[in-house]
């Protein structure tokens, strides 16, 4: 079940919210136009290494679903869609608890 975005908009405010609904449907496009708009979105998250590392993570399968996507490897799309998934709703939940953590800003 997806992590509801509106924890992450009564944390994070409204661009927040407004920036991981537009990644979300870039992980339905998923063409090379998307992967450069998905890394601006999401780079003024990088507030922790936790999110930094989350962000690095999404950010290296969505390119990846994007190259299957490109080469028509349809068997393939489902699954790492899927996974792409998965990354960009563990940044939600870190973004959630963002003022929790304690760990110091990537350098």
């Amino acid at each position: 079940m997806p992590f509801s975005v509106s924890v992450v908009a009564s944390r994070s405010g409204g661009l927040a919210l407004k920036n991981l609904e537009t990644v979300e449907g870039l992980i339905g496009r998923a063409d090379a136009d998307c992967i450069e708009q998905a890394r601006t979105l999401l780079a003024h998250f990088r507030t922790s290494g936790s999110l930094a590392s989350a962000i690095d993570e999404f950010l290296l399968d969505f390119v990846t679903l994007v190259f299957v996507v490109e080469n028509k490897e349809e068997a393939s799309v489902k699954s790492l869609r899927k996974l792409t998934q998965l990354k960009l709703e563990r940044i939600k939940r870190l973004l959630a608890i963002s003022p929790l953590l304690q760990d110091s800003p990537p350098g």
